[in-house]
């Protein structure tokens, strides 16, 4: 399919791409649609393979529609969501309960939602050495889990060649 890498074609070094990300790629009204589309084309440049989930994809389809993403032109791998990713994810989600039951996570959301299963992806997946959002509530979640991944919140300023290292 086009816009998408087999595994065979992937470069070995990832950066695994969540929903907020998507909708500000493919949405030209957004705020960060610039920085989205800036950092996606710099990655592509680089060398780094754009991971998207199939969770983010169906949470983006909410809203959006997939061919938008084939639209941009940026190649993409799909992530499935597999039994040792939910495994992790279970883990994932055991350090988040006992953190905000003690009082040490504040989200005035869910711990069980899709950014504990998208970590989980990333963190089993050793070529994902990114996730990129500008959801801050799951950045909250990310500080207390402390997967094997940086999080990068594109909401932020940062010098994109700065932060993506090879």
């Amino acid at each position: 399919m086009d816009g998408f890498y087999k595994r065979s074609e992937l470069k070995k070094q990832g950066v695994l791409l969540d929903t907020s990300f998507l909708i500000h790629l493919t949405k030209n009204t957004s705020k960060l649609h610039h920085k989205a589309n800036a950092t996606a084309k710099y990655l592509s440049e680089n060398g780094f393979d754009l991971y998207v989930s199939t969770i983010a994809i169906a949470e983006f389809c909410v809203g959006g529609k997939f061919g938008d993403l084939i639209a941009k032109n940026y190649k993409f791998c799909f992530v499935d969501f597999k039994l040792h990713h939910a495994e992790k994810a279970a883990n994932f989600i055991k350090k988040g309960f006992v953190a905000k039951k003690e009082g040490d996570l504040s989200v005035t959301r869910s711990i069980i939602p899709n950014d504990t299963k998208m970590f989980a992806q990333a963190d089993c997946d050793a070529s994902i050495k990114y996730f990129l959002s500008s959801d801050t509530e799951s950045k909250k979640i990310y500080d207390v889990i402390k997967p094997n991944f940086q999080f990068v919140d594109i909401g932020l300023e940062f010098e994109i060649s700065t932060i993506f290292t090879k």
